[in-house]
Order: structure tokens, then sequence, then C-alpha cells
């Protein structure tokens, strides 16, 4: 095991000094020549890299969970191509499988850690990234991409605001609107798991909470950033989580789901009042 957590740092190292570090369109070849007695063999490799971006994340799991029938199970499995991201949120992915190269996975990211605005470090939220597109050159994993994940019609939408896939975390900054949306989401990711008796106490749950934020905003006609839409969804999340007994088999009393809720809607009340909503960036 030692060895193998080993070969991934060193394969972290090497990704870092790359230029780029997204998918490589045309897939790395490697020939072997066993003489005249057998043919030469060829196999193909693809790699997908970016960047771990609240702020930049370092030190979580990524790792890319095999789609089946459409669908990943969030777990690492054996076999599933996983890395370590660096300190600035740097990560890479190799692997010659069939269901790799068909773009049949998705990224997930766990653990790690993040500074927040006052320069301390601070446990990162889990996040999942669809598998990139045909032309994509680089798959950040972020708040944004965990709606993308669940819910792929936000694509349009998040493009129109400023992108789905940007770096949210990058000094030259992002745009006010998706860094409001951005943070919306850390917040009801935190608010469900953390403390000493969390709403959602394991990592597939965390992150289907999200998708239910993701369903509530793909739902709305209104605009996506703003402070009614944004305190509207959380709450409705909040409410679809604790009803799903698969996600939360002990239901919070009534009141606890209420003080849950205006814990929410607070935090998000003071995103938009931090957060501009308009294109302007942010850093």
């Amino acid at each position: 095991m030692v060895g193998f957590f080993g070969h991934l740092s060193l394969l972290l190292l090497l990704a870092q000094g790359l230029n780029s570090c997204g998918l490589f369109n045309d897939p790395t070849t490697s020939t072997v020549d066993c003489g005249s007695n057998c043919a030469t063999t060829t196999t193909e490799s693809s790699a997908v890299g970016g960047k771990l971006a609240q702020s930049y994340v370092k030190d979580a799991q990524v790792w890319a969970d095999q789609l089946v029938n459409g669908t990943g199970n969030l777990d690492w499995d054996v076999g599933e191509p996983l890395a370590i991201s660096g300190d600035s949120g740097a990560y890479i992915l190799t692997s010659d499988a069939p269901w790799i190269l068909a773009g049949d996975f998705q990224i997930v990211t766990s653990g790690g850690k993040k500074t927040d605005s006052n320069g301390n470090w601070v446990d990162a939220s889990p996040m999942v990234a669809p598998a990139p597109e045909p032309g994509q050159t680089e798959t950040n994993v972020t708040p944004l991409t965990t709606l993308v994940a669940f819910e792929p019609a936000l694509k349009e939408k998040l493009e129109a605001l400023g992108g789905w896939n940007v770096d949210i975390a990058s000094p030259s900054g992002v745009s006010g609107n998706l860094l409001r949306i951005a943070k919306t989401v850390e917040t009801l990711s935190s608010t469900l798991s953390g403390g000493s008796s969390p709403v959602v106490s394991d990592l597939s749950a965390n992150l289907k909470s999200l998708g239910k934020l993701a369903t509530q905003l793909n739902s709305t006609s209104g605009d996506l950033a703003s402070d009614e839409v944004l305190k509207a969804s959380a709450s409705s999340a909040i409410t679809a989580v604790v009803s799903d007994p698969t996600l939360v088999p002990n239901p919070p009393t009534e009141a606890q789901k209420a003080a849950l809720t205006s814990s929410v809607e607070q935090a998000v009340q003071g995103i938009a009042a931090a957060i501009p909503a308009n294109n302007s960036v942010v850093v």
C-alpha cells in the first residue's frame, strides 16, 4: 500500500510539471516489440486533470468513479484511478481502462483542506464533476461542477453566467454570480455534514444532498444567483434531504429542521451581501 501511494505522489509531481493537465484528446500510445514471433502491441491511455477549487483544495483524494448504466456509486473501488491533489489543487488521473476511454466515469473528491477567508486551513467539502466533453482541455472540480454532475441541464444556465467549468479559485477572479452559487453549495454541504451530530454522515449521502440542491436550482425559472432563488432553493433542498430516508434514516425534529433552514438562509443572505449579483469579477 505504501508503494502504491508513493507511486501516486510521484505521478502527481510529474503532473504539476505539465503545462496543461487536462484531457489529452490524442491518446498516449506505447509500443512493445516482442520480436519476430509476435506482433507489435499498442495500448491506449487517457489522462484527465485540472484543479480542485473552492479555494484550492490540497491533499484530497480524487478518483474516476465508474458509471454503470449511467450512475456511479460515489465511492472509490479497487481499479478506479486515484490521485491526491497538490497544494495548488492540481490533480491528474490516467488509465487505459475501456470505460475511461469511453468517458463512462465521473470525478469524485473526498477530504482535503482549503483556506477560509481568514487564511485558516479548514476541511473542504466533497465535490463531483462529469467526465470531460470532446475538446474540453481542463476538468476542474468545483461546487458548480457538482451541480452539473447531478443536473446536466444546469450546464447551459451556468454557462450563461460565466461558465460551469471555471476555476472559481483563480487569482484572476470569477463572476460574482457564479461565486454566489458556489458558496451556497458549500454552505449547504457544511451545514448538513458538520457539527457533532451531522444530518448526513457519509460521503455518498453528502454528495447526493447537493444533488437535491441541483434539482431545486434546475427547476427554478428565476435568476439562479438571486438572493431569493438561492435561499428558497437551499431551504427546499434541506426539506428534500431530511425527507429522504435513504439519506437521513433518523430525520431531525421539526424544530431542528427549522433551525437548519434558518441557519442556511442566514448564511446565504451573508453570501449575497458580500458578493455582488452580477458578472463583475470577484477574487
